[in-house]
């Protein structure tokens, strides 16, 4: 009797991991891929090794332009994005979920601070793809190169991080 219980708790257990990698896949596999571009910095962390950490040109929007009012820290914004010269840019925000327009995305992120800078009063969100693990001795990017970030959108706006690119070649 134990150990069929035993068994039956291992069994659900894989059944769990299995799910859910495969829901995640599924979601990665039907996901629309765009290029953001990105401004990067070069941190190491010494339990995980190198890895670049990638700061999005969307990242920073203007508290005007968020539908909604006034975001706090944590809550999830919606940004629409729309093409511009190869990659996706700022287009618009809300509190709430939105219907992107022709040839819009729309990226799901959190807010993380909320700031006044030289232009204003900007809101800080996170995407969740903001770092990207490089091979032993790689997590140095050469500087002064045009970064951008390929990301797939799954249909509610989770992004994953796919690839970089370093003046339009894959980077490493």
């Amino acid at each position: 009797m134990r150990r069929g219980l035993f068994i039956a708790a291992v069994v659900l257990q894989a059944l769990v991991l299995v799910g859910w990698s495969a829901s995640l896949e599924w979601e990665l596999a039907s996901a629309v891929r765009i290029r953001l571009e990105v401004v990067q910095r070069d941190p190491r962390d010494l339990l995980r090794g190198d890895y670049v950490w990638l700061q999005y040109v969307i990242a920073d929007i203007p508290l005007g332009t968020i539908a909604g009012g006034r975001p706090d820290y944590g809550d999830r914004v919606w940004v629409t994005l729309a093409p511009q010269d190869n990659v996706y840019a700022l287009a618009a925000a809300s509190r709430a979920p939105v219907a992107p327009g022709p040839g819009q995305r729309v990226i799901v992120g959190r807010v993380q601070t909320l700031s006044t800078t030289a232009r204003g009063p900007e809101v800080h969100i996170v995407y969740g793809i903001e770092r990207l693990y490089m091979p032993e001795g790689r997590g140095v990017l050469s500087r002064g190169g045009k970064f951008e970030a390929e990301i797939a959108l799954a249909a509610g706006g989770r992004p994953f991080l796919t690839r970089v690119f370093v003046d339009g070649r894959p980077y490493p």
